[in-house]
């Protein structure tokens, strides 16, 4: 399977099984500044951004996982929600921690890849007094918890401010609709990445549907495609 780079010039061709490929992608992905908020989607041409089975998984194609994966490495941390690693086994990132958000810390039936286990590997996030030991759910030393806040939604502000206070200063949201508007809403991203699983189906069908437009203006850095026609775009903010 191939990559093919359409915007900007020079076009460039990427096949997935050749070894440069991960260091060409990584040029193309490394974040922007000394601080960074980076959210990754991939979405149906309807804007779903679950397939039939309810999970992302089934969304999925190789060339959106090497470049999720890539994502991953050059972040230095990934935040995702409870509800993500309920629906869909989600794995530890090899050198940044997995920060799982959780209002209530109920972490019962999470699916993170049990393989991916290591010792400090998850940082759990909670408002104030949540009902739960969200540590309680992993075995010893796998997580950390940290309640942040002052009511049992969290902000995005606070939570860039945990992250940040422990160093971590490239940050990769995956969504999840409601982290991703969550995020969005508060205006903290400076990136967008989108896979989109084929052509929009019409004008009736935008990629993001409930995306709005107070939340800024977006460029598009760079435009790839696949040989499964599959669309992968980098937006960075502008306003």
């Amino acid at each position: 399977m191939n990559l093919y780079r359409v915007f900007p010039e020079p076009r460039e061709m990427l096949p997935l099984d050749d070894v440069e490929t991960q260091t060409t992608l990584e040029q193309w992905y490394r974040p922007e500044g000394e601080r960074s908020v980076r959210l990754s989607l991939i979405s149906s041409p309807s804007g779903r951004l679950v397939g039939p089975d309810g999970t992302s998984t089934s969304l999925s194609n190789p060339g959106d996982r090497s470049i999720l994966l890539t994502q991953r490495r050059l972040a230095d941390a990934v935040v995702c929600g409870a509800q993500t690693v309920r629906s869909e086994s989600v794995p530890i990132p090899a050198h940044a921690p997995l920060v799982i958000l959780s209002s209530s810390g109920d972490l019962r039936d999470q699916k993170v890849t049990e393989a991916s286990f290591r010792a400090g590997g998850v940082m759990i996030l909670t408002g104030p007094s949540p009902q739960s030991d969200p540590r309680s759910f992993f075995p010893e030393g796998v997580a950390s918890h940290s309640e942040v806040g002052h009511s049992e939604r969290m902000s995005a502000e606070d939570i860039l401010g945990v992250l940040s206070d422990l160093s971590y200063h490239h940050i990769l949201v995956e969504g999840g609709r409601s982290v991703a508007e969550a995020f969005a809403h508060n205006g903290v991203l400076d990136e967008v990445c989108m896979t989109l699983t084929g052509p929009p189906l019409s004008e009736n069908h935008p990629p993001l549907p409930w995306w709005q437009a107070q939340w800024g203006e977006w460029s598009a850095q760079h435009v790839l495609t696949d040989d499964l026609k599959s669309l992968y775009f980098r937006y960075r903010r502008i306003s």
